[in-house]
């Protein structure tokens, strides 16, 4: 309904969506409205019918609906289109003044409707002045018959005298059909014709008199649901996704021409009102009920499953779905469903791929480190060098298990940390920080760096002292990371008078991976290594939030 409409009924849209036109109304006016209802629904036959409406606040109003059945593409009809004219003040004048034409003719202006009579003997028009505002003639212009014929669409003067005369022979004296009228400036408007015939002795209608009502506004509004309704079902169709709606107790109302082909049903007929959970993988049927009655309850709801095809094809389907309240009052799952059998090969695929990648590599970094241990043998240095190197690829290992884990796509920053200070003890570590995720090649250089700074801190900083504490903490802001290593509690620090390859390593190629700036001091109270680096350079983050409670790594 319009706007109009809530006003003319004294309700919200709202208030009205919860009704029946049964609801709003007068009792005595019900039954010859549902009889005319009845025949447009089984005839298809347009009627104007007046009729009181009960408003919430007590008050009656008078309306002239006129109503036309809205029909498919198949012909099969499915709902009916009004116009409802607030006709309160003309019934008002008519009921006070009934013996007075003018007054009459007021209150019928005041609807927009034209009143007329013609006399086909004398070929005289006599009528309201709003026909000439529905035909576009001046306003105080007399128009006559062949003027008023001349605005008919081309075919419509034809087909009304043949109306005359078919309502002639049955000895009715009504008829109502809709005009097609073509008025100056080539613009067409309907309108519904109401008349009544006196006929004259020799059995041919001499006069007649009816109300012209222009209902170009519902035409075009039935024109536009047809085109909509024409656009939806194509786009329904070309669609690669299943469209479907499936009933409260799962049976299957609706299927577009993708579907179809996915459950391998060769068209819609052969499968129209099945058992929706038929088609579900036996082991996936419970969800799939549970969550069918999430979705009547009124929840929205995507979730994966398999079905068997009719010919026993097995797919993985990934579905979207939202309750639809049906035009019955019941309320059915509508869903979007897509194949994923073909995504889910390429992913379980992928994943096989890269747990081998993932073994040869520890196979490699298990031959380098034999190659490591002969090489070193006899060497006065060895037990050093060789735990320094053997370190290093341990650390190398850890971070390609935290990328392994992300298919190699990203890390996070708390389990490169976590990882990377897990051959120590945990409780020496307080950790803080938000989530934000690196790509692989920025992991595994985090990785090293941090090993060759516990490795430090174990030999000479915070972890060589009992009550030594490392505190890593990092946070994101303006588009840039910040991490900081502070150690706290150990030796006072006496800084080197060369880098080594550790710190080399940390300044230099932890920055040049990040982009930005990496710097160690070595503070009297402890080793404090900060990076500051742009995370549009290959980092990904959340944005920045609040900071996180510390928490013992």
């Amino acid at each position: 309904m319009n706007d109009r409409f809530c006003e003319i009924s004294g309700r919200t849209r709202q208030e009205l969506l919860g009704l029946r036109m049964q609801d709003i109304t007068h009792p005595d006016d019900l039954a010859g409205n549902m009889s005319l209802f009845e025949r447009a629904r089984s005839e298809g036959a347009s009627f104007v019918y007046e009729k009181r409406y009960l408003r919430p606040d007590g008050t009656v109003l008078w309306v002239s609906n006129s109503v036309s059945l809205m029909r498919s593409r198949s012909g099969e009809p499915y709902g009916l289109v009004a116009v409802s004219t607030d006709v309160t003040e003309r019934k008002r004048a008519e009921q006070g003044r009934r013996d007075s034409e003018q007054h009459l003719r007021l209150a019928i202006d005041a609807g927009r409707m034209a009143v007329w009579e013609v006399d086909l003997v004398q070929q005289t028009v006599n009528a309201s002045r709003e026909l000439n505002r529905l035909l576009h003639f001046p306003d105080d212009a007399r128009p006559t018959l062949e003027e008023i014929r001349a605005r008919y669409y081309p075919g419509e003067r034809e087909r009304l005298a043949k109306l005359a005369r078919e309502a002639a022979a049955r000895g009715d004296h009504f008829a109502e059909t809709e005009l097609r009228c073509l008025l100056p400036g080539g613009e067409t408007r309907w309108f519904l014709l109401r008349a009544e015939f006196t006929v004259g002795e020799t059995g041919l209608p001499e006069k007649v008199t009816g109300v012209l009502l222009d209902i170009t506004d519902r035409k075009r509004a039935e024109e536009q649901l047809r085109e909509s309704e024409a656009r939806q079902r194509a786009i329904t169709e070309a669609t690669p996704e299943c469209i479907k709606i499936v009933g409260a107790n799962g049976e299957l109302l609706h299927m577009n021409q993708a579907g179809l082909c996915m459950i391998e049903a060769p068209e819609f007929g052969t499968v129209r009102g099945a058992d929706t959970f038929s088609l579900i993988a036996p082991e996936h049927v419970d969800m799939w009920r549970k969550n069918h009655a999430r979705v009547l309850a009124g929840e929205r709801l995507s979730w994966e499953f398999d079905i068997i095809a009719l010919k026993g094809t097995r797919r993985r389907m990934e579905t979207h779905a939202v309750p639809l309240e049906l035009p019955d009052g019941t309320v059915a799952q509508l869903a979007v469903t897509r194949d994923i059998s073909d995504r889910k090969r390429s992913e379980e695929h992928q994943r096989l791929l890269i747990n081998e990648l993932n073994h040869r590599v520890k196979n490699t970094l298990a031959i380098v480190q034999g190659i490591a241990q002969q090489s070193f043998k006899g060497d006065a240095a060895a037990p050093a060098a060789r735990e320094a190197f053997e370190g290093r690829l341990a650390a190398l290992s850890a971070a390609h298990n935290v990328l392994t884990q992300q298919n190699w796509e990203s890390a996070s920053v708390r389990d490169i940390v976590q990882d990377a200070v897990a051959p120590y003890r945990r409780d020496r570590f307080q950790i803080t920080g938000p989530e934000i995720r690196l790509p692989p090649k920025t992991s595994v250089s985090l990785a090293l760096a941090l090993h060759e700074l516990s490795t430090n801190a174990l030999k000479y900083g915070a972890l060589s002292a009992p009550e030594g504490q490392v505190h890593i903490a990092w946070s994101s802001s303006g588009g840039r990371l910040n991490l900081i290593w502070r150690e706290a509690g150990g030796p006072e620090v006496v800084e080197p008078r060369r880098r080594g390859f550790g710190t080399r390593m940390i300044e230099r190629s932890l920055a040049a991976e990040f982009g930005g700036k990496v710097n160690i001091e070595f503070l009297p109270e402890g080793v404090l290594c900060s990076v500051d680096a742009p995370l549009s350079s290959g980092l990904r983050g959340s944005p920045a939030p609040a900071e996180e409670p510390a928490e013992a790594a």
